[in-house]
């Protein structure tokens, strides 16, 4: 059971990295996008969008792999709110 969890679970994943390749890609060949100054991810992600069942339909995304796709902010936003306190200095001024 669990490594069919662990299976879609990397295919969601490559599915996101392909679309990040993608995005990675023509930000190196469009220059208008170049200009930009657009992370990669948000041009692969607004392309998957657009392309996914949401919009044109073209691309088919199952609903359990929409069901990951939610949860995955919730859980990646952890490590970068737990980092936040690393770079303060707490020392007290002294007057």
């Amino acid at each position: 059971m669990e490594s069919d969890i662990l299976l879609e679970l990397f295919r969601a994943l490559s599915f996101l990295s392909i679309f990040w390749l993608i995005g990675n890609f023509m930000t190196i060949k469009i220059n208008f996008i170049k200009k930009l100054f657009l992370p990669e991810s948000v041009i692969g992600g607004f392309l998957a969008l657009i392309l996914g069942p949401r919009v044109l339909n073209i691309i088919t995304i199952s609903e359990k792999w929409l069901a990951l796709y939610s949860v995955l902010p919730g859980i990646l936003i952890v490590p970068i709110v737990a980092s936040i306190p690393l770079g303060i200095n707490f020392k007290q001024k002294k007057f």
